[in-house]
């Protein structure tokens, strides 16, 4: 995860990441646990960003009055930390394939965001993406999909479910006689996961496109994120 994105302290990305008020709350929360900047570089990743006041709550327990208790010093060491505490999630991906895409898959044993299917795009292109127009606004467009153009069109993060018959009633708005739905379960880290409920981001549509979004309908009002 480190080599996907530095682990550094930065007050512009983080604003950029989550906007100016979320990024002014999250820097006073640093200051007001003691968490050196070092440590605060887990931040960047957008699991740790997206889980911030969570990830306050769980270094505040490594840290001792006395000096007796242990605390993570580098960003590594706290991202690693806080990855084992938040534990992994069981979630399912269903996609419409051609015997092609299905194959691309099995060959590179990854499920990858359907954004490095567009000519000419890669692996560092979605990471700019992201670096550009940051995680928020990503997370809108991904849930917004006819809004991906705002971040250029290529999307680079795709959508995991906890349950196995939402993902493939979608999927199966894209199936054809060539292209059959394949369900796949997927165990990961939950901090690979962004922190927040679809609810959440919907909440946020109209602050960072600048325009109204139509009024979420009843599968956005999950009470709970898709990762404990």
């Amino acid at each position: 995860m480190a080599a996907q994105r530095p682990l550094l302290y930065d007050p512009r990305r983080l604003t950029r990441d989550y906007g100016a008020q979320e990024a002014a709350l999250i820097g006073s929360a640093i200051r007001a646990v003691g968490m050196p900047e070092e440590t605060a570089g887990a931040l960047a990743w957008p699991g740790v960003g997206t889980r911030w006041s969570r990830f306050m709550a769980w270094w505040r327990q490594h840290v001792d009055a006395q000096g007796q208790g242990e605390r993570p010093l580098t960003a590594k060491e706290a991202l690693g930390g806080f990855a084992r505490a938040v534990g992994r999630v069981r979630t399912y991906r269903a996609l419409a394939l051609d015997d092609k895409g299905l194959q691309a898959i099995l060959d590179r044993d990854e499920i990858f965001p359907t954004g490095l299917l567009r000519p000419g795009v890669d692996s560092a292109h979605l990471r700019a993406v992201v670096e550009e127009h940051g995680v928020r606004k990503v997370a809108v467009c991904r849930l917004y999909i006819s809004r991906m153009h705002r971040v250029g069109g290529a999307d680079p993060s795709y959508s995991l479910h906890d349950d196995w018959q939402t993902t493939c009633t979608i999927a199966s708005e894209y199936s054809s006689r060539q292209k059959k739905i394949h369900l796949f379960e997927v165990n990961v880290p939950a901090i690979e996961s962004l922190g927040w409920t679809m609810l959440d981001v919907s909440n946020i549509a109209e602050v960072v496109l600048g325009e109204c979004q139509p009024e979420s309908e009843d599968w956005f009002c999950f009470e709970a994120p898709a990762a404990p």
